[in-house]
């Protein structure tokens, strides 16, 4: 792997104004993404996993350069994301694709399977004409689909079939990242599995980086070389997926594997994960997670845990993970 990520995000802060009170003033912030760090190498897969409203799609909106956050920085082979104008970005963003999660609301009913693929290729005025057409059909091959399916609607497919032509238009520009936003959660269960097994495929055929955003540790377990889970618009642990799967750190994490089935009969359960996270817009002192931690000491209620290192192997924000890690090193 190069000693420079492809992608290096550092230190990224959104929040979002809250309205109420007399003539819709602000009454305060939510608190979206709060100093995140995160590398993604060439050619790697991460997997970024969290309950509903950690902060996932923010950040990959803000990766995307869909949003600009409020401090940080988003660094992408080596150009700062977050200082180029819309004109400046134009270019990177061919570089720059998603996935979307629902392939229904994605693609543009009144537009025929050819069309949405080309649509990319047509703004940026890369091929026209035949060329055009021959570059849509192979497209379409490259994810299983047959090229005769051009003349048909999106509604005519099956949700499979539809997040196959997502994917086809995500990789008409060639690009070198490729953010999947929940990929499969849209999907039958029967059909997931087909499109994660694509993906992977895609990424070793065509040299992509892949960052897979999910709710589902199954799903990031299933394609990703590395994992980083979020909590409450922070990344409170990140290690290799078969490491932390096998070996969780942070509390949250193995709250989170206690709600996947065991892969084995016989295997220890974690300790489930309690009650509902705080709000994001009123959070609590010290570490966010304490109020659901059945391990917490009073320094946790008082003292928020130093981030995850950036470019670290794995590491967890938790001050109990950090001991046993000393304790680890010195034994």
């Amino acid at each position: 792997m190069s000693t420079t990520p492809l992608l290096a995000v550092r230190g990224l802060v959104r929040r979002y104004p809250l309205a109420g009170g007399a003539l819709g003033r602000r009454r305060g912030w939510l608190a979206a993404l709060r100093g995140v760090d995160l590398d993604l190498e060439r050619g790697e897969c991460l997997g970024l996993v969290g309950e509903s409203g950690c902060g996932k799609t923010t950040l990959a909106r803000c990766v995307l350069a869909l949003e600009r956050p409020d401090a940080g920085s988003v660094r992408f082979d080596g150009a700062e994301l977050t200082r180029l104008s819309a004109r400046a970005l134009r270019p990177v963003r061919r570089r720059l694709q998603v996935v979307f999660q629902d392939p229904h609301a994605s693609l543009d009913p009144r537009l025929r399977v050819g069309a949405i693929v080309a649509e990319p290729l047509r703004i940026h005025r890369l091929v026209r004409g035949a060329v055009l057409r021959r570059r849509v059909d192979t497209l379409l091959e490259t994810v299983g689909l047959d090229p005769t399916l051009s003349a048909r609607h999106p509604h005519a497919l099956s949700g499979g079939q539809r997040q196959r032509v997502g994917i086809a238009r995500a990789l008409a520009l060639e690009p070198e990242l490729l953010v999947a936003d929940e990929p499969v959660s849209a999907l039958d269960v029967s059909v997931q599995a087909q499109i994660l097994n694509l993906l992977g495929e895609l990424r070793r055929r065509l040299g992509l980086a892949l960052l897979v955003i999910s709710h589902d540790l199954g799903v990031v377990r299933q394609v990703s070389d590395r994992v980083a889970v979020m909590y409450l618009g922070r990344v409170v642990e990140t290690a290799p997926a078969d490491e932390l799967f096998a070996t969780p750190r942070h509390p949250y994490t193995r709250a989170l594997l206690a709600a996947v089935p065991l892969p084995e009969p016989g295997g220890v359960p974690h300790p489930p994960l309690a009650g509902e996270p705080p709000s994001a817009a009123a959070l609590p002192s010290g570490c966010a997670f304490h109020p659901r931690c059945p391990a917490a000491l009073a320094e946790c209620r008082r003292d928020e845990p130093p981030p995850v290192p950036p470019g670290a192997r794995r590491g967890a924000a938790c001050v109990l993970a950090m001991r046993q890690e000393s304790l680890d090193s010195t034994a």
